[in-house]
């Protein structure tokens, strides 16, 4: 069932990636194409996913600008609080590791 869990918070990350390109007006949506993207790379080069934020954030450009607004709103800490939840929802269903 954590499968799941984590499916959907993907999800819900391509969709508000998705938001945010159209509300800054961005030409076209490739929020999928680029999670997918990132995605093969960190499976076809083994590399950590720090790693790869690091070698495609330049100091003081736009790609660290974003990681920056995403650590200050607590992604990760919402992340781990979403998969802990479904677990133990999980746990509550029968469905998990005890």
């Amino acid at each position: 069932m954590k499968s799941f869990a984590k499916i959907a918070a993907a999800a819900v990350f391509v969709l508000g990636a998705g938001t945010a390109a159209a509300n800054a007006a961005c030409n076209g949506d490739a929020s999928t194409e680029t999670v997918l993207g990132a995605a093969k790379l960190l499976l076809e080069t083994g590399m950590h996913p720090g790693a790869l934020k690091d070698m495609v954030s330049s100091p003081g450009g736009t790609s660290i600008a974003g990681v920056a607004a995403l650590e200050e709103g607590g992604i990760r800490t919402t992340f781990i609080k979403a998969v802990e939840r479904a677990t133990v929802r999980s746990r509550e269903l029968g469905q998990g590791p005890k």
